[in-house]
C-alpha cells in the first residue's frame, strides 16, 4: 500500500480521483505544468513529429484527462538550445 493509501495507485492518481469525484461535472477546464516523466514523454513525441496538442495526449497526464472526457487542449512551452521545450503548461477542456 502507497502513501495514499491505494494499492498499486500512486498519490497523483488519487489526487485526480478525489478531485473529480469530489467536483464531478463542475469541472470544466484543467491547467497543467509539464515536470519529469509528462515533460520527458511531451518532448519525445515532438521529436517523433507530433503536434504539441498530441504529444499533450500522449503523456499520463494527458490520458488521465482523455479518460475523463476533455478532448481539447491548448499547449504553451519554450523552445530550449537542445531542440526540446521546458515550461510546459497545459489547458484542457470538454
Amino acid at each position: 500500500m502507497n502513501a495514499a493509501g491505494n494499492r498499486g495507485l500512486s498519490p497523483i492518481i488519487s489526487a485526480y480521483d478525489q478531485i473529480f469525484n469530489n467536483f464531478g461535472s463542475r469541472v470544466t477546464s484543467v491547467s497543467n505544468s509539464y515536470i519529469a516523466d509528462n515533460a520527458t514523454a511531451f518532448n519525445a513525441s515532438v521529436a517523433q513529429g507530433k503536434t504539441f496538442s498530441q504529444a499533450a495526449m500522449s503523456t499520463w497526464d494527458g490520458q488521465q484527462m482523455l479518460n475523463r472526457g476533455f478532448k481539447n487542449v491548448t499547449v504553451t512551452a519554450k523552445p530550449t538550445a537542445n531542440g526540446g521545450y521546458t515550461d510546459i503548461k497545459t489547458h484542457w477542456t470538454k
